[in-house]
């Protein structure tokens, strides 16, 4: 099992969210849709999944918080409205 910290951008916000205990199938998933769009008309398999996923993630708010110790990826995407 492995933790992934999310990192989305938009027009006017910043958010980190953490998958903790994500299997190294999804963790796969999700490193491939670095550097694209999430948008609704994506193909994307990776882009879609994170898209729905995101909403339930915890979000970090905190540079301390101890569950970013632990941390097998980091991804940055970048969310358009």
């Amino acid at each position: 099992m492995k933790n992934l910290l999310v990192i989305t951008i938009t027009d006017d916000n910043v958010g980190k969210h953490l998958f903790e205990n994500i299997s190294k199938e999804l963790f796969d998933l999700y490193l491939t849709a670095d550097g694209k769009y999430l948008e609704g008309d994506n193909d994307d398999k990776a882009c879609k999944k994170l898209n729905l996923e995101l909403e339930n993630a915890i979000e970090i708010t905190d540079p301390a918080d101890d569950r970013l110790k632990n941390l097998d990826g980091i991804i940055t995407i970048r969310v358009m409205e």
